[in-house]
């Protein structure tokens, strides 16, 4: 009988320090992750313009995301609710520094988090293994949450509505605690940024236009739309394979009559990722 609860607490402690050291383990192998503020459900993200749409229910998505040294992050999921999909500027890397302590490096920016004092807000900032304002101590709460405590200023990573912030403790804050997530991965630190636009020409059009498109990423399938008045669904409508970078496709709007109606772009999944003004005029 003692053998057997020798044996227990063996494998109790086998199990508790293999869960104390996951996040070192997996970074180590270079697997990226979402993080999840437990009190917002929010993911933390490096900052980005949203657009709305108000001719949908799920009208908001992401472009715009900012990469350069000194821009920010925040707290704050990339699309709409109606799809919780993790975008490539919201994965993240965990480099281990030793002792429990690592930094906290967007994927897409290939830049870490860096608070330069307590009241500061977090700025990206290029890897430095001797800043300390870029080093949080990962404190298990349980299972895949963690809370991470600043080493320059000894204040927890917190979200403030969709602020990232540092606070002082607190006992049972959820703004402090997040949940970490293995994230399929995304080319890290890509330098070939596309800044995302949709631009209909000419504008007004008469019979013929056609739509500019940049995007981020492949869309494989995808396709567009003319809703007119912007919201009355017509059959001027086709799909197209769109390729990360630029894109134009000229469309025949003879049949649209002259007014003002809206260019939907839709991906693979049927979602509007950009949507543009299309003005007729005869």
């Amino acid at each position: 009988m003692k053998k057997i609860k020798k044996f227990s607490t063996l494998l109790f402690l086998i199990v508790t320090t293999l869960g104390l050291n996951t996040i070192y383990a997996q970074s180590a192998s270079n697997m990226q992750f979402s993080i999840n503020n437990v009190g917002t459900n929010q993911l933390a993200s490096i900052e980005f313009e949203r657009f709305v749409n108000f001719f949908s229910s799920a009208a908001e998505f992401a472009f715009r995301p900012a990469f350069a040294v000194n821009d920010g992050f925040k707290v704050d999921t990339a699309v709409s609710d109606s799809d919780q999909s993790t975008r490539d500027f919201q994965k993240w890397q965990f480099i281990p520094l030793g002792n429990g302590v690592y930094q906290i490096v967007n994927v897409r920016s290939s830049k870490a988090v860096n608070f330069a004092n307590a009241s500061s807000a977090p700025t990206q900032q290029l890897v430095n293994r001797n800043d300390q304002g870029q080093q949080f101590r990962a404190l298990r709460v349980n299972s895949n949450i963690y809370r991470f405590q600043n080493v320059l200023t000894g204040r927890f990573l917190a979200a403030s509505n969709t602020a990232l912030i540092l606070q002082t403790n607190q006992a049972n804050n959820t703004a402090q605690q997040w949940r970490i997530n293995n994230v399929a991965p995304s080319t890290f630190g890509d330098p070939t940024e596309v800044n995302e636009s949709f631009i209909v020409a000419p504008l007004p059009a008469n019979n013929v236009t056609t739509l500019f498109f940049n995007s981020n990423r492949a869309i494989p399938n995808g396709s567009y739309r003319i809703l007119e008045r912007g919201f009355i669904p017509t059959n001027v409508s086709g799909r197209f394979n769109i390729k990360r970078g630029e894109n134009s496709i000229e469309i025949d709007v003879s049949a649209i009559p002259v007014g003002f109606h809206r260019v939907d772009i839709i991906d693979g999944n049927g979602r509007r990722v950009r949507s543009a003004n299309l003005a007729i005029a005869r």
